[in-house]
């Protein structure tokens, strides 16, 4: 166990802590150290905030979070996810400040409240009350505060955030970034069946529509097929993909990384992971993992690969995992990314507007640095 997973495992944040008069916060070190029915209350509707997920993210980062439920009396009204993180991708193409900001994380890491790696969720769980909103979330900053001064990190940040959360007066000397993320698109289902949404694509878009079966009437001319199912694909065929897609748009590929992500998909709950895969004349040439939570009816596809020498490839997978989450998951959302962004638009996405965030500088230092960052931001 390295130095800083000791140092934290050492961290013990007293409590009770008291908000206000009524309302009383407790805060916990590991998601083994929360009740599951009680967490699973807490983040009822927050798409995978849930204890599984949880579990799933301390197995990423090999080492506890730390997990804040508020209580009025004796009934839960809200709470938070902090991660203390080291190796936080940043958003940017230069790769000297990329190299600098990595190092500087791994020696001031990040207090980071979200759902855990690759969900892209927001980790703050709010009452609609708005008394009781401003005393949760004040209780979070400071929570988070302390966390962030006992890990030494640099900033405390929250993002994945909806505009009006951003606009919270609670949130009080926090740096609010708007439009800042590039979060991806959705889709929100309303049909029981493939056919019933390529009806409805019909309506709104014929040429799209005709688009569709051309595209899968080719994929499939062309021998391609795709299989769908929990068992793991063959692992090298899996690294091979991702790192040829990551490559195509000049992103490090980093198998340490993915394989601290397949090795945690165990501590999910049954049906939450889901592999998709392409296949044509005895070779795999696409793959993808659905991440289901099922509680929220949410699905969203990560750790897309594929061989660039194939055509319709991404065309068909997208085209099943939506057959698959309409008529089998029963989600009531779909999430992407932006990758052919006029195609899914055509299809029915939009933009996910939870691109906002608010961070906290624990220092001067950070202080001084945030200025000079941000211009190299989302270049």
């Amino acid at each position: 166990m390295s130095n800083k997973t000791c140092q934290m495992h050492r961290s013990v944040l007293k409590h009770p802590l008291r908000v206000g008069a009524v309302m009383q916060a407790k805060v916990f070190e590991g998601i083994d150290n929360v009740d599951q029915n009680l967490w699973d209350r807490v983040t009822l509707g927050h798409p995978y905030a849930g204890w599984h997920w949880c579990r799933y993210g301390e197995a990423i980062l090999k080492h506890p979070g730390y997990f804040l439920i508020a209580f009025e009396g004796d009934e839960p009204v809200g709470g938070a996810i902090f991660w203390v993180i080291y190796d936080e991708p940043v958003p940017t193409t230069h790769r000297a400040v990329r190299w600098l900001t990595s190092r500087y994380l791994n020696w001031r890491p990040l207090t980071v409240c979200r759902t855990p790696r690759l969900t892209d969720h927001k980790g703050v769980f709010l009452p609609s009350d708005p008394v009781q909103r401003t005393q949760v979330l004040s209780e979070i900053r400071r929570v988070g505060m302390d966390i962030a001064h006992r890990h030494r990190s640099s900033f405390l940040l929250a993002d994945y955030l909806d505009e009006g959360e951003l606009d919270y007066d609670a949130w009080g000397d926090f740096l609010r970034l708007k439009d800042f993320l590039n979060v991806g698109t959705w889709m929100h289902v309303r049909w029981n069946t493939f056919e019933e949404f390529m009806a409805a694509l019909k309506t709104s878009d014929k040429k799209m529509h005709k688009n569709v079966r051309h595209n899968l009437r080719y994929a499939q001319e062309e021998g391609i097929t795709i299989a769908i199912g929990h068992q793991m694909p063959p692992l090298e065929d899996v690294c091979r993909l991702v790192a040829t897609k990551m490559k195509h748009y000049n992103i490090p590929f980093r198998r340490s990384e993915l394989m601290q992500i397949i090795d945690a998909l165990p501590m999910l709950a049954e049906n939450s992971a889901i592999w998709v895969t392409a296949h044509r004349n005895g070779e795999m040439v696409g793959c993808e993992l659905l991440l289901h939570d099922s509680i929220n009816h949410v699905c969203k596809p990560v750790l897309y690969g594929r061989s660039y020498d194939v055509e319709f490839v991404y065309f068909y997978m997208c085209y099943e995992d939506i057959r698959y989450a309409i008529e089998e998951l029963r989600v009531q959302t779909i999430i992407y990314d932006t990758e052919a962004y006029d195609f899914k638009r055509r299809m029915g996405f939009e933009i996910d507007s939870r691109n906002h965030l608010v961070l906290h500088p624990v220092s001067r230092i950070e202080r001084a640095l945030t200025g000079v960052l941000s211009r190299f931001m989302n270049d």
